[in-house]
């Protein structure tokens, strides 16, 4: 991660990402944040334009991805509950 920061080239993070990474792959995250948080998300390429883990960048900081259908059943409400807080996301052009 060193250097991608603006400003911060020479900061090493004390701790791994864990607030802000997605976890199931195809599920739209983070539904309970602000979208323009989410954006940030979509612009540093950790999520598609359509919410959903981008999984190229993913695997390149060594992430591994659940397919959905691996979820454990009592945790599967928590999917559908993120995916029905995220907004629409269709956007102009895209």
């Amino acid at each position: 991660m060193s250097g991608s920061w603006r400003g911060f080239a020479r900061y090493e993070p004390f701790l791994p990402n864990t607030a802000f990474r997605p976890l199931v792959k195809g599920v739209p995250f983070g539904g309970q944040y602000p979208e323009a948080l989410r954006d940030i998300l979509v612009k540093n390429g950790v999520l598609n334009s359509d919410y959903t883990p981008n999984e190229a960048t993913a695997a390149r900081l060594g992430w591994k991805l659940e397919d959905p259908d691996d979820v454990p059943a009592k945790e599967r409400k928590r999917l559908r509950n993120a995916t029905a807080r995220a907004p629409d996301v269709m956007r102009p052009g895209g």
